[in-house]
């Protein structure tokens, strides 16, 4: 229902109503199909995202 409600604000141009019911629908569709994420993926993740926010710390300097 909420991505017909997206559609439909799109449709009608409608981008302040559109972007939080995109929200709502990202949200209800990663809580409805769950995945479990290896381990050893994410500490990747965490790894790169420490160095993300390492490297955007010193970019503003």
């Amino acid at each position: 229902m909420i991505l017909e409600l997206r559609n439909v604000a799109k449709g009608a141009r409608l981008f302040t109503v559109t972007i939080p019911l995109e929200y709502a629908y990202y949200e209800a569709f990663s809580a409805a199909n769950r995945v479990a994420v290896p381990e050893k993926e994410a500490e990747r993740l965490r790894e790169l995202a420490r160095a993300a926010g390492e490297s955007g710390s010193t970019s503003g300097e």
